[in-house]
């Protein structure tokens, strides 16, 4: 696709991979979220060999051409986690972002047949800056996942999962503590103590995922939660 150099790279150290980790290979492919995530952190117990890419404005309709292009340039992954959407919300019609999460969802089963698949789920954000009807953006968000979690249960075969962070990450709880906000001053992306809480997310995601295949979301039980 030609858009290596707007993309950031982010790799583990092996030397600090424990003997398990090292058969495992995990790719994080984004929007800005997973850009900023991957920068200060990469490792992530339970992942393996973790590589980071995030594309900052990126689009659910740049993952396939990037996945394609990652195909071509490292290792195939034992598992892929998918974060897009955010900057899809409210820029397309629900029916349309819909579409493009199942066919890119499923291409990716097509691509990577014996990965496990991980959605992760878009955050909401404090405010959306195209939001015409007070709650549009919040429901759009919500649809859009619930609909990422019926494809990962029913049409990718199996081994695909789903990470919701509603429990620590969201707008509810922004400044819920002395400890600082979740969310950074543009109200869109986490603040540094949110994307610690997000790679911790994803972190213990992956180590339950490992332990346990049958479970579908992380936390456990989650993926019948109405938020």
């Amino acid at each position: 696709m030609g858009h290596g150099a707007s993309y950031n790279f982010q790799f583990t150290n092996s030397h600090f991979l424990s003997l398990t980790d090292r058969h495992m290979r995990t790719w994080l492919v984004g929007d800005s979220i997973f850009r900023r995530a991957g920068i200060h952190n990469t490792q992530l117990h339970g992942g393996g060999e973790c590589m980071w890419d995030g594309k900052p404005g990126g689009h659910l309709s740049y993952l396939i051409g990037r996945v394609r292009w990652l195909l071509g340039k490292a290792q195939f992954p034992t598992t892929i986690i998918v974060h897009f959407g955010t900057n899809d919300i409210l820029q397309a019609s629900l029916g349309e972002i819909r579409s493009c999460v199942t066919e890119s969802l499923k291409t990716i089963r097509q691509l990577l047949p014996f990965a496990r698949i991980i959605w992760s789920d878009i955050l909401f954000r404090l405010g959306y800056s195209l939001e015409k009807k007070k709650g549009a953006g919040v429901r759009c968000t919500k649809n859009i996942n619930q609909h990422a979690h019926k494809v990962c249960r029913e049409m990718l075969g199996g081994n695909a999962h789903i990470i919701r962070y509603n429990n620590v990450l969201h707008p509810s709880i922004n400044n819920a503590d002395d400890d600082g906000p979740i969310y950074g001053f543009d109200c869109t992306h986490p603040s540094d103590r949110g994307l610690l809480i997000l790679r911790q997310q994803i972190s213990n995601a992956l180590v339950v995922f490992n332990n346990n295949p049958q479970i579908f979301a992380y936390p456990p039980g989650s993926e019948n939660l109405d938020n």
